[in-house]
């Protein structure tokens, strides 16, 4: 190997080498940026679910107790005479 060919060599292997320093450091930044990703986050996703968990938990507890009440309505409604003999009880419910 000539001097030349050394030179050539020695500047290829710093090359390399400084290639994977950078790889190095851009891995290190990447998981740098997701820490500080996750930190920023703040359980968002987390708070998310828990709200719309209780909404749609909520929304269910209505919707079952407007159904209660119309089936009470229904129910009532079922006892009313339909040979309309008593007028003045036809609309007079007893609970």
């Amino acid at each position: 190997m000539c001097v030349n060919d050394r030179h050539l060599f020695f500047v290829y292997w710093l090359s390399v080498v400084e290639v994977f320093w950078q790889v190095k450091a851009l891995m290190q930044c990447r998981r740098m940026v997701l820490l500080l990703c996750q930190t920023l986050d703040g359980d968002y996703y987390e708070r998310m679910q828990d709200f719309f968990t209780s909404l749609a938990r909520a929304e269910l507890s209505c919707a079952n107790t407007a159904s209660e009440c119309f089936q009470q309505v229904v129910d009532d409604a079922s006892k009313v005479n339909a040979s309309r003999c008593n007028s003045s009880e036809l609309f007079v419910f007893v609970t």
